[in-house]
């Protein structure tokens, strides 16, 4: 059985963690980003709002690390399991600027 492999990824709050699973690409980043939007429920990927978030540059930063991995399943907070066949999550990050 493999383990998760914990990773530091500050920005929407102090001490947030992300956890990953090389063997099948599971992804589990809690509230680095959404897979909704907070107001109206639709599914599609976000930042945390800024005013829930303590540093959102930083948290830019740690959806690149995240994004390095090349996860295969997301995992979130909020929203649905995005399955990550046609690399969604890589355009999201790859579209955001600090």
């Amino acid at each position: 059985m493999e383990s998760f492999r914990v990773l530091e990824t500050p920005g929407h709050a102090d001490g947030h963690l992300s956890f990953f699973r090389e063997k099948d690409g599971v992804l589990i980043i809690g509230d680095v980003a959404t897979n909704m939007n907070l107001l109206t429920t639709f599914t599609g990927l976000h930042l945390p709002p800024s005013m829930f978030t303590t540093n959102q540059d930083v948290n830019i930063n740690s959806l690149k690390k995240l994004k390095a991995l090349d996860p295969q399943i997301i995992c979130f907070g909020h929203g649905s399991v995005l399955v990550n066949k046609n690399k969604k999550f890589e355009t999201f990050v790859d579209k955001l600027t600090i």
